[in-house]
């Protein structure tokens, strides 16, 4: 009964929290249409005004029209089908209402609850669990995370796959003997965590390590041929979509990578091209993305060889590989750009709101406002964080703040649970930088303040029952003394 209050209480706050007039959500920067126009959804905008349609306003209509021509695999895909068919069934035409697929999510983000705080009661003291159910609720539900609820991008689905991997790997972990179940919802969170976008593959090889560790769970030869299995197919179902997609997508990331993210410096940009063995006289496109006015015909087969056919992802590695100062001021930028956690340029209110374009809301934003004005920026000191998480952790997390678990000492503990956490954060955090430079850091950093979140609420939980395990200990050594006395 605790998990299911606990679980019907996020509901009603996540819900209640993007649906309470005037609702909120996340205007279309120009991705939406990625999966609008897959063949499996088929939506269109209910409008031609680019000004009603871009970073504005949440627009909250679409027409169901049929199958698209687009190729953007993501599994975002699979969960607006049940979302669509829905909405059509509620309205009884062919109209999709982006506030169904937003209880569909917090609905979800439930669930997860649910299970995690199941697992967290078998293994935490008492006030160290409601520390983590609280402070889960303050981090997970802040606007910054929900808004992209009620959008189509998708983060919103890293975001409820994520909430899933550490619920199940939770379960995983905390039972004395582990079930099939248990393994396959691993495996199916994070499938869907591993090809919700292209940034999360490099994450898929460390979820697919991870799934073979879990086969020292248990010592049946079902088990660990089902944990094999689960790491083969998350990393293939990642592979293909990275393979699935189309080129026009890569050719965008490292447009971004070169003219918005190494020469951002005007002193050095001549330097910095013939350093990537590309024509200096491209300078004159620094600071663009893509998609402005050019006064070179970045579209056309001229560029692509001046460019495209020079440089690539390892170029990119090379450069800051051979230039660490430039790496390291590219990470100043992502740690700044990762505290402000919302981007500024999209609007949070439907036009009939009556608010002003790209107004955000402060609703249930006490996390990412606390974030934004009183955590450091300076990347050292989170380099710093990062050292004493990592030895933290390798000593051991559940040593004296938790609770020992019987049958679990061959496999992963809570201690690895952690580092399994650290490193997906750190291994997330050069990449926005890195494959798209500049170019809405924000947003792309949305994954890397996902998983650096989890371990700040790790590291408080790990504090809280350390504190509680050394107070009863306290009181046990007082009791004792005094009935040694008595005696």
């Amino acid at each position: 009964m605790v998990e299911g209050a606990y679980a019907l209480l996020v509901f009603i706050l996540a819900t209640g929290i993007l649906l309470t007039p005037p609702a909120i959500g996340m205007a279309n920067n120009g991705d939406f249409e990625r999966i609008m126009y897959q063949p499996e959804v088929g939506l269109a905008f209910n409008t031609t005004d680019p000004h009603l349609r871009y970073f504005n306003w949440v627009n909250r209509y679409f027409a169901v029209v049929g199958g698209g021509d687009a190729r953007y695999p993501s599994s975002l895909a699979l969960l607006l089908q049940p979302a669509i068919a829905v909405s059509q069934w509620l309205y009884g035409r062919p109209l999709f209402d982006l506030s169904v697929l937003a209880v569909f999510y917090t609905a979800l983000l439930a669930v997860a609850a649910f299970f995690t705080l199941g697992a967290l009661r078998r293994v935490l003291p008492p006030w160290a669990t409601v520390f983590a159910a609280l402070a889960g609720i303050v981090v997970y539900c802040d606007v910054a995370y929900l808004a992209y609820c009620r959008s189509l991008y998708s983060e919103a689905v890293s975001f409820v796959s994520f909430m899933f991997l550490l619920a199940f790997i939770l379960v995983l972990l905390t039972r004395p003997v582990p079930r099939i179940w248990g393994l396959v919802a691993f495996g199916a969170a994070a499938v869907a965590f591993g090809t919700a976008k292209l940034q999360m593959a490099p994450l898929a090889l460390v979820l697919g390590v991870f799934a073979v560790r879990l086969a020292h769970l248990r010592r049946d030869r079902l088990w660990r041929v089902a944990s094999v299995l689960c790491a083969v197919v998350v990393v293939g179902a990642s592979a293909a979509c990275y393979t699935l997609t189309p080129r026009a997508f890569a050719y965008t990331n490292l447009y971004h990578s070169v003219f918005d993210g190494i020469l951002v410096n005007p002193a050095t940009r001549a330097q910095d091209l013939r350093a990537l063995h590309l024509d200096p006289k491209l300078a004159v496109l620094a600071g663009t993305t893509y998609f402005d006015r050019h006064p070179i015909d970045v579209r056309g087969r001229e560029f692509r060889e001046r460019f495209y056919r020079k440089i690539g992802w390892t170029q990119i590695a090379g450069f800051y590989l051979t230039h660490p100062s430039r790496f390291i001021e590219a990470m100043q930028q992502s740690h700044r750009d990762a505290l402000a956690m919302r981007p500024p340029y999209l609007g949070n209110y439907e036009r009939s709101s009556g608010m002003p374009a790209k107004t955000l809301t402060h609703r249930f934003s006490v996390w990412s406002d606390t974030k934004r004005d009183w955590f450091p920026s300076s990347v050292w000191v989170l380099g710093g964080y990062w050292l004493v998480y990592g030895a933290v952790a390798v000593r051991g997390l559940r040593v004296h703040g938790f609770k020992s678990v019987d049958g679990l000492d061959s496999g992963p503990r809570l201690a690895e649970f952690a580092l399994w956490v650290g490193t997906l954060a750190v291994i997330q955090f050069p990449i926005p930088y890195l494959a798209e430079g500049r170019n809405e850091l924000i947003k792309h950093l949305f994954t890397y303040d996902l998983l650096w979140d989890t371990t700040l609420l790790i590291s408080g939980t790990w504090a809280i029952a350390k504190i509680e395990s050394a107070i009863r200990l306290r009181k046990r050594q007082r009791v004792i003394v005094s009935e040694t006395t008595a005696g």
